[in-house]
C-alpha cells in the first residue's frame, strides 16, 4: 500500500516542477525581449 501511495504522489510533484521551469523560461524570455528593446535603439545610435 505504501508503494502505491508513493506512485500516486509522484505525478503532481512533476507537474509543479515543470510549471515552475515554464514560468522561469517565460520570465527569462520576457527579460531578454525587454533588454533587446532597450539596447537595440541605443546600439543604433552609436
Amino acid at each position: 500500500m505504501k508503494q502505491e501511495e508513493h506512485y500516486v504522489k509522484v505525478p503532481p510533484a512533476e507537474k509543479k516542477s515543470s510549471g515552475k521551469t515554464l514560468n522561469i523560461v517565460i520570465s527569462v524570455a520576457i527579460a531578454i525581449i525587454v533588454l533587446a528593446g532597450i539596447l537595440y535603439p541605443l546600439v543604433n545610435l552609436f
